[in-house]
């Protein structure tokens, strides 16, 4: 029932849906970090044209607001520096049936590292809007 200003409290069975969706995809991130990958060209051609088309739509926000400029190229530029570093230090073993890349651990666990700690910040951030917006608080 909608409350008189037209808000309506959140679903309390939004986070139980959620949580095991976060923990899967920390699970399925942590163990692409680590140890024998298997190469899969299409993949990761799929996967370099889908993130250059997000990067370039980011990209054209910044026409529209030049901190987003700013924090993208700080971004593009972090980026291309730990991806060269990352492939300088990546094994790769190629035998024909079996072709596989041995990323480096000691970036995976700092990629892993940062990634854990963004979601924390962010429920940490928003835990206090979840909880006043709970008890019946007003969005402001």
């Amino acid at each position: 029932m909608p409350s008189p200003g037209g808000w309506e409290p959140p679903n309390p069975v939004a986070p139980i849906v959620i949580a095991p969706l976060v923990v899967w995809r920390l699970y399925a991130r942590t163990r692409r970090n680590f140890g024998r990958q298997p190469i899969q060209p299409k993949r990761m051609w799929t996967r370099l044209g889908i993130l250059s088309l997000v990067t370039l739509v980011v990209a054209t926000q910044g026409l529209i607001e030049p901190r987003l400029a700013a924090g993208w190229t700080a971004g593009l530029a972090g980026g291309v520096v730990l991806g060269t570093l990352a492939l300088k230090l990546t094994r790769f073993r190629r035998d024909g049936q079996n072709d596989c890349y041995f990323p480096n651990p000691w970036i995976g666990m700092v990629l892993t590292a940062r990634f854990i700690g963004r979601l924390l910040y962010r429920f940490l951030v928003r835990y206090p809007q979840m909880s006043h917006a709970a008890a019946g608080g007003y969005p402001a």
